[in-house]
């Protein structure tokens, strides 16, 4: 009996042995095809003197630029102006703003803009005996400092230059003042007021262009309340990806393709290719093109969570915007406001409707907490982070939770759960052990849960449910239709309706996508397109696992694991819907594929981000 035990111990010695060996020979297998992809595409001599070339070229252009020169000027010489001169502008500006909406017929005290010129005109007396310069108070200002300086990354010489005193323009101002009390007559005077404020944010921006990055990661649920969402999404990534543009022409960013990246950039163009060609003519290319802008904020995107402070600050604002969205939705179950028209009452009576927070869907709702759950998850498991960072995160990530759970998305719910017991098996051998120790327990209490979800969550293999045989229906008619057409039939929803009426089964002509994001990539894209997804997740896989090996401290793979698990659930939850229907949800995908891949780049000095 005890040689038995040998063997069956020495058994499994060895077969951990040669599966430890098989996965260290294929992430070698992968260093290397990587290393030889950059070696031979990108790298080489002429490669770096072509890149060297065009920064020469572009820094050339900047320099000789009389529209750059003359806005510098412009800024240099507002900065010098005095406090003072500055309030006396905008007393005045207040003043003849107001006699402008008298003689124009629409003066009003109850008016938005009386009260903006009363409070402005009044707090603009404080600054009347403040001889200092613009410049100096920006540098000496804890708020401005920060924003400038800590955040921004400004150089304080480009902002604290010249005399402390600043420079008194008496006239310049009265004629500047009476400018905007003459174009109240043709505007409403609350644009004269947020111009100003329009203009800085554009000239930061212009500045960094990661501010335009991280705005879009917390104003992403909240654009859903505008009639014009994709829109909105469109020009704030073609602003972000032109600006990282020429700031990489111009040397101040620097980042790599990779063997990833270029599948991206190779998946980006089967789309665009797929609206070019497809049935829908120019919606679909106008969807494709759409698809293909936003798929181009993924190396900007990655370029920032490479850098240790940015990555922390996207992560702190995607904690906000994920708190905002889960505590509205739980507020909705609370207050009996979730939305009952998806529901099936006849099955489900007792689920008390299904919340959607900012979105006008709760599937999609559910897209975009298990997107963000297990990274807020991973962020909270960082023992680096300060105890009040941990507790925000770890708040984040129970809110979500819970939402997700009122969401009462069945697929969403298998992709949580994955996505926790993958994060949890790879953290630690601690966490491991935890959750094989867990597993009884968890098993024996899961019988005690309430009806409505055990019912909800058991309804999943039931053929009777109605949804379920809906979907069924249509992967049938998806796969008659791809064998038909294995190269596609174009991007969108119009190319689909055009051809799907031919292949739908009874029940399903009303169809508008196929709910499973493999299937539509097949219908829209072909067996390339789907090939070329493959690929990319599969290199995906291997780049997070390379990480994930060669990093053995906890609080430095913990980010990076969530955020491998929320692309792991999502694709679950992508067996039984379309998680990429939203065009936010497509955006926000990438993106955190994007953040995983990037948080796997050694950080290498401080990043230059001169004007």
């Amino acid at each position: 009996m005890r040689k038995l035990r040998i063997r069956e111990g020495s058994g499994g010695y060895w077969a951990r042995g040669m599966a430890k060996s098989r996965i260290r020979s294929s992430l070698r297998a992968y260093s290397s095809l990587e290393a030889r992809f950059e070696r031979g595409a990108f790298g080489g001599g002429r490669g770096a003197a072509g890149r060297s070339l065009v920064r020469r070229l572009c820094l050339r252009t900047r320099d000789r630029s009389r529209i750059l020169g003359a806005l510098h000027t412009l800024g240099r010489f507002l900065l010098r102006g005095s406090l003072r001169s500055w309030g006396s502008f905008f007393l005045l500006s207040s003043v003849f703003c107001l006699l402008g909406s008298i003689a124009v017929g629409r003066f009003s005290v109850t008016d938005v803009s009386f009260v903006l010129c009363v409070s402005v005109g009044a707090s603009s007396v404080l600054l009347f005996n403040v001889r200092q310069s613009l410049s100096h108070a920006l540098g000496r200002s804890g708020l401005a400092a920060w924003l400038l300086f800590s955040l921004c990354r400004f150089p304080e010489d480009h902002f604290i230059f010249g005399e402390e005193e600043g420079e008194d323009r008496p006239w310049l101002t009265l004629v500047a003042s009476i400018l905007v009390g003459a174009v109240t007559a043709f505007s409403h005077p609350t644009v004269l007021f947020l111009l100003p404020a329009a203009v800085l944010t554009l000239a930061l921006c212009v500045a960094v262009p990661e501010l335009v990055l991280l705005g879009m990661l917390f104003m992403l649920p909240f654009l859903s309340l505008f009639a014009h969402t994709s829109f909105i999404l469109g020009c704030l990534t073609v602003l972000g990806v032109s600006l990282w543009l020429c700031k990489l022409a111009c040397g101040h960013r620097d980042t790599r393709m990779g063997l990833l990246g270029f599948f991206v950039l190779l998946f980006a163009l089967s789309i665009l290719m797929g609206g070019v060609f497809g049935a829908g003519g120019i919606a679909s290319f106008a969807r494709a093109a759409l698809q293909f802008l936003f798929l181009s904020c993924y190396f900007p995107m990655r370029d920032l969570f490479s850098k240790q402070a940015w990555r922390a600050r996207a992560l702190f604002l995607i904690a906000l915007s994920a708190l905002a969205v889960s505590t509205v939705g739980i507020g909705q179950y609370a207050l009996g406001l979730s939305e009952l028209k998806w529901v099936d009452v006849s099955r489900f009576s007792d689920i008390g409707g299904r919340v959607t927070s900012f979105f006008d869907n709760p599937n999609v709702l559910a897209v975009y907490l298990l997107l963000i759950y297990p990274l807020m998850l991973g962020a909270g498991c960082e023992k680096k982070r300060p105890t009040g960072g941990r507790v925000l995160y770890f708040l984040a990530a129970i809110t979500c939770a819970i939402c997700l759970l009122l969401t009462w998305s069945r697929g969403a719910w298998l992709g949580a759960i994955a996505a926790t017991l993958l994060f949890f098996l790879f953290y630690s051998r601690q966490s491991a052990k935890a959750l094989l120790w867990s597993a009884l327990p968890i098993a024996i209490w899961t019988p005690l849960l309430p009806h409505s979800i055990v019912n909800r969550f058991s309804s999943i293999c039931s053929l009777a449910e109605g949804s379920i045989r809906y979907r069924l229906y249509t992967w049938q008619g998806t796969l008659s239709m791809l064998w038909v057409h294995p190269f596609g039939i174009g991007v969108g929803e119009e190319a689909f309706a055009r051809v799907w009426r031919s292949f739908a089964v009874s029940g399903t002509e009303t169809v508008t996508h196929t709910h499973d994001l493999l299937l539509q990539i097949a219908a829209e894209l072909g067996v390339g397109g789907v090939l070329c997804f493959l690929t990319v997740v599969a290199l995906f896989f291997c780049r997070v696992s390379e990480h994930l090996h060669r990093t053995r401290k906890m609080g430095d793979r913990a980010v990076t694991l969530g955020g491998f698990c929320a692309v792991v659930g999502v694709l679950i939850m992508g067996i039984f819907d379309n998680v990429w229907y939203h065009y936010g949800l497509f955006w926000l995908f990438w993106m955190i594929m994007a953040a995983t891949e990037g948080g796997n780049a050694n950080e290498t000095g401080t990043q230059n981000e001169l004007v």
